[in-house]
């Protein structure tokens, strides 16, 4: 295959991204995609011109359509972002521009995957090249390290290109016992922009930079062949016209508002109540799926009982795959109404009821193979560092401290793009305010589970499905109907 003979499928899928993020003046400035052999990388020029190498750290991308892809679509999401606001706050702060171009090309992919859900494949795949070719490398430099300065690049590298899946991952970093701490806290923010709304972009990178002023020393790293250079603010009034457009639109439709995400913190779980054992041990026939099968008119076995009915009586099994087990987030309300006593013949309070309810679900997920992500929020939420059930587990003295007295349903935003591939179920007694914006599809795969006085009306703006449940003693079951036993594959 001939390089050029995939510009006209790139060109098309660049002008598509723009035809739906700027409808009104994409027609009147289309993107150019052109091949250089001049250049080791996409890149933009400013121009609403993209220029595509032949070749991507060594693989030829005539012989990979779908790196071509990906690259592609990376660029073009950096016409979402305020470019040249990034830049001036570059220049103001001192910002390296390794860091600028690495932090922009998280927000970008994360954004892109909100926006459209099926590009997420292709952008696994320059990511998964650098992997495969650089990672050993960035692992060498970091045991290698000394200090933190010496090891901010090769560890931002790490991160960004550590699980291909992802445009960033947060994990506990090799090598660099000494600075081990400082860089635990340097990945966490850099994980942050994933979720960072655009119009928050330029301040967000000069607190960066002033939380970790060393970075204005640290030695640009070694970029991998293809991703090393920052991309050009769009110019002329046609462009930034587009321009303007793509970003409004993005805001609005993954939210641009500076809101309440996330809080990770590190305490010990509580072993899981003695109510919620017994009771997990019931819901766990829902999550225990056995082998597929399926039977076809074949001569494999004669059926007698077929034969006596007059059906065909000649059968085959053909073998079945298992399906995947349940991804869930679980999202339990510990709001100051939650205090009070649940309606109907139980004694305890509605936190108490609903604690034990998550924590059975919990228990039969997790004992079938399936993942639980423990959440628990009033006006802000949080999750344990290991991203497990821990939040579960504790009781509400814990909680009050972390998230207030309040109700408010903001963090779901942040939520969503941490994990797109999970289910989300929220128990609430409250009603508070939505996130600024919700995508069908997170809509779709999020459930809001009322108990007394929720407010189902409100649940519509972020939940596909809204249950209101006034008998709390069946709670644990009906949470458990509400999460499907297997994942389609």
């Amino acid at each position: 295959m001939d390089t050029p003979s995939i510009l006209p499928t790139l060109t098309a899928a660049a002008n598509q991204i723009l035809a739906t993020v700027a409808p009104n003046t994409f027609r009147l400035t289309p993107i150019q995609v052109s091949v250089s052999d001049e250049t080791g990388t996409a890149a933009t020029d400013g121009q609403l011109h993209i220029r595509m190498p032949r070749a991507f750290s060594g693989v030829a991308l005539a012989q990979e359509p779908a790196l071509a892809l990906g690259l592609l679509v990376h660029e073009v999401g950096h016409f979402l972002q305020p470019l040249a606001q990034v830049v001036d706050a570059e220049k103001r702060a001192g910002v390296p521009r390794w860091l600028a171009n690495l932090v922009l090309d998280i927000q970008g992919e994360s954004l892109l995957v909100a926006l459209f859900p099926a590009f997420g494949p292709a952008l696994k795949v320059p990511r998964q090249v650098v992997h495969d070719r650089h990672l050993a490398d960035y692992r060498r430099a970091l045991v290698q390290a000394e200090r933190f300065v010496q090891a901010a690049g090769p560890l931002a590298l790490w991160g960004r290109f550590l699980e291909p899946s992802q445009p960033f991952t947060l994990a506990a970093p090799p090598g660099g016992a000494r600075f081990r701490k400082q860089a635990r806290r340097f990945l966490a923010r850099l994980d942050r922009f994933r979720t960072c709304p655009t119009g928050a972009l330029p301040a967000a990178l000069v607190s960066l930079v002033q939380d970790f002023p060393e970075l204005r020393e640290a030695r640009a790293p070694v970029l991998p062949a293809g991703l090393g250079r920052r991309p050009a603010p769009i110019q002329g009034r046609l462009a930034a016209a587009l321009g303007r457009e793509a970003r409004a639109t993005a805001r609005s439709l993954a939210g641009d508002g500076v809101e309440p995400g996330l809080q990770q913190h590190q305490l010990a779980p509580n072993p899981p109540l003695a109510q919620a054992l017994a009771l997990s041990r019931t819901l766990a026939d829902r999550f225990r799926a056995s082998r597929g099968a399926l039977h076809i008119c074949a001569p494999g076995e004669f059926q007698r009982r077929a034969a006596l009915r007059e059906e065909v009586p000649l059968r085959m099994a053909l073998p079945g795959s298992e399906r995947p087990a349940p991804r869930l987030v679980l999202c339990l309300d510990a709001s100051s109404s939650m205090r009070q006593r649940a309606p109907g013949r139980e004694r305890a309070s509605k936190w108490r009821v609903a604690q034990v309810a998550a924590q059975a679900l919990a228990l039969a997920v997790t004992r079938a193979g399936g993942q639980v992500v423990g959440v628990v929020f009033a006006d802000q939420a949080w999750l344990s560092r290991q991203e497990d059930m821990t939040p579960l587990t504790l009781g509400r003295s814990v909680h009050a401290g972390l998230v207030g007295t309040g109700t408010r349903f903001h963090f779901l935003a942040e939520l969503w793009r941490r994990y797109p591939d999970h289910r989300v179920l929220v128990v609430t007694d409250g009603d508070g305010p939505p996130p600024s914006a919700v995508l069908p599809g997170d809509r779709a795969r999020t459930q809001a589970l009322l108990i007394p006085r929720g407010d189902a009306q409100g649940a519509q703006a972020w939940s596909g499905r809204q249950v209101t449940l006034t008998e709390l003693h069946h709670l644990a079951q009906v949470m458990a109907l509400l999460v499907p036993g297997r994942w389609s594959a």
